[in-house]
């Protein structure tokens, strides 16, 4: 039975169980102790909690504060189970099924921008006002673009 519990703070985004599990090495840990919050979007929040059993444990985990995990140092702090349990309800934890989503998103790579989505360098063309003329903040009563060539540099 768990009866103590700690909030890591700062982790990298890709940290797994398995990085987890390593930073505590001189602690038994069980896969089901550790809770990597998420995001919205399905990815770690680079935030987790592990429930700890003993007070031994906790203050081993705890001297590892400010050290580095992989690249980045984390913060280690005590919590307790309802803090715990109103954070992951936020967006819940990560799982297996959300790891192997963003393995093959990275593998996938992103896509580019269309027009509407910064893919041209072009000109800048905006409304202004209601008299149907273009320009960027006076009516501009012969209807011309501003900045319409693409030489225009911003």
């Amino acid at each position: 039975e768990y009866k103590f519990w700690i909030r890591i703070l700062g982790m990298d985004w890709d940290a797994k169980w398995p990085d987890i599990l390593e930073f505590f090495s001189d602690i038994k840990l069980d896969r089901e102790a550790i809770h990597i919050k998420k995001k919205g979007i399905g990815r770690s929040a680079g935030i987790a909690f592990i429930e700890l059993r003993s007070r031994d444990e906790l203050s081993a985990a705890l001297a590892k504060h400010k050290k580095y995990m992989g690249q980045r140092y984390v913060d280690i702090e005590e919590t307790t189970a309802d803090t715990m349990r109103t954070e992951l309800s936020e967006f819940g934890e990560l799982t297996e099924e959300d790891v192997q989503r963003n393995e093959f998103r990275k593998r996938r790579g992103g896509g580019g921008g269309g027009r509407d989505f910064g893919g041209s360098r072009g000109s800048f063309r905006s409304r202004s006002g209601d008299d149907n003329t273009w320009g960027s903040s006076s009516s501009n009563k012969d209807n011309t673009w501003r900045n319409s060539t693409k030489d225009d540099s911003w």
